[in-house]
């Protein structure tokens, strides 16, 4: 008997050696979750890989893994254990029988793919202490193929009914030099904005068709809110344009509430984003297409919502109240590409739009999401960046740009002294994020200025 059952075990020995030799992955291959990893410098992660069948994946043991790193000066892995001891990139690959896959590691001080939760150096600054044509502070901006910013302004009060655009290129010394700007009459609070590198020239899209808010009681009173459509509008230096030009082209989407634009031209995308629309629910709406299929769509008459415009100073100098009928490129009759919510619910300071909207972009897939508020003491202005993908999935968690609350870091790279930083406007390009910050403090100076803080994009 003994003799019986020592057979047997050694028959099951050695099938589990053979198990062990040649182990089958259940799926038709190995994968991550993603191909890319930021990590925090002496922090340790868990790594997991899967097998993968279609849309099903199965969890693959990692002590039955076979773990090896590219580079163990900056990273090590012990039965799926990972952990960085210095800044750098590292290829983690797993191999399990016939099967592979690997993950690029991303060390850095800082845990997110972008790098604003990091330590910051003269080398992320792309402009510093920008003087601005009107004096006054940045919305937004975009950045053109030829890495030259153009700025988007709101109207010195009371000038609330222009918006100017300023075009410059960068620099770290505190200029006033630009080659340009425009200025376009009723355009909205330029919060989204965006810029077009054309065959023809360069086209900026922005908001338009605002109307003001004229009641003493309510906070912006007399500035331009509500766009209705967006406008693509050529960038021909000093010149004025009005909504209703003829040079100017319109796309509607059918909604009054404020309406924001992201052009996304090497993945042909146009998105846009509906702000404080209430029939859509409780969320800020996302919204791609095409760009060359909007391009393409046909114009048409489109009255749109009445609204208040004029007075203050304004071109036409009395106050009206207006309806006009426009030609327009129907976009309620394109199908979107992707849609996604956003919540506006919030109780608490970790809350996604907790802080003031402040801008967003798109960019291969993913909405660059930014919020922010300008503290009056060093240190004390925030700005958090969240990224979603197009299902509304977070794609990044939210995280905030350490730079801001080192006083010392803002006094000794030249950005402020008296720590007023409003974050404003956002741009991922070119495998880099760009963060625009409008100033006080400049050297000891008192007047707005405007800044372009630029970070590598681990995704890319």
């Amino acid at each position: 008997m003994k003799r019986y059952l020592l057979i047997i075990s050694t028959i099951l020995l050695g099938a589990a050696a053979c198990q062990q030799e040649a182990p089958v992955v259940q799926g038709d291959k190995l994968a991550f979750a993603k191909d890319h990893m930021a990590v925090q410098i002496g922090k340790y992660y868990q790594l997991t890989a899967y097998g993968v069948s279609g849309k099903d994946s199965v969890e693959v043991e990692s002590t039955r893994i076979q773990w090896t790193t590219s580079d163990p000066k900056i990273a090590t892995i012990t039965s799926g254990i990972l952990l960085t001891t210095a800044k750098g990139e590292a290829v983690i690959s797993a191999s399990y029988g016939d099967k592979s896959a690997s993950i690029r590691i991303i060390s850095r001080d800082g845990e997110t793919s972008t790098g604003i939760d990091g330590s910051f150096s003269a080398d992320q600054i792309y402009d510093l202490g920008r003087q601005l044509a009107a004096s006054s502070g940045m919305q937004q901006f975009d950045i053109d193929k030829d890495g030259s910013i153009y700025y988007f302004q709101v109207g010195v009060n009371p000038a609330f009914y222009e918006t100017l655009v300023t075009k410059v290129r960068p620099s770290k010394t505190g200029s006033s030099d630009n080659e340009g700007w425009m200025r376009l009459w009723y355009q909205g609070h330029p919060t989204g904005c965006s810029v077009e590198d054309a065959e023809d020239g360069t086209y900026l899209w922005v908001p338009e068709f605002s109307g003001k808010y004229t009641s003493a009681t309510q906070q912006y009173y007399k500035q331009y809110w509500n766009a209705q459509t967006v406008a693509r509008i050529k960038w021909e230096p000093g010149k004025s344009v009005f909504p209703g030009d003829p040079e100017v082209e319109h796309f509607w989407f059918g909604h009054s509430g404020d309406i924001n634009v992201a052009i996304d031209q090497a993945n042909d995308i146009l998105c846009v984003t509906y702000h404080n629309s209430k029939h859509l629910g409780q969320t800020r709406r996302v919204f791609t297409y095409s760009l060359s299929e909007a391009m393409k769509t046909p114009l048409e008459d489109i009255t749109l919502k009445e609204y208040v415009r004029g007075g203050d100073g304004a071109p036409d100098i009395s106050e009206e109240t207006v309806a006009p009928t426009i030609k327009a490129h129907d976009m309620t009759k394109v199908k979107p590409l992707a849609e996604m919510g956003i919540s506006t619910v919030i109780s608490k300071p970790e809350d996604v739009n907790y802080y003031a909207w402040q801008g967003f972009d798109y960019d291969n897939g993913l909405v660059y999401f930014v919020e922010g508020t300008a503290g009056s003491i060093m240190g004390g202005s925030v700005c958090a960046l969240t990224v979603f993908d197009m299902t509304g999935a977070i794609y990044e968690k939210r995280a905030y740009v350490r730079l801001l609350s080192e006083p010392a870091a803002l006094k000794g790279f030249g950005i402020t002294t008296t720590g007023g930083m409003e974050s404003e406007g956002v741009k991922a390009w070119n495998g880099n994020l760009y963060l625009g910050f409008a100033s006080t403090g400049y050297q000891g100076q008192t007047s707005p200025r405007a800044n372009v803080f630029k970070y590598n994009l681990a995704s890319k």
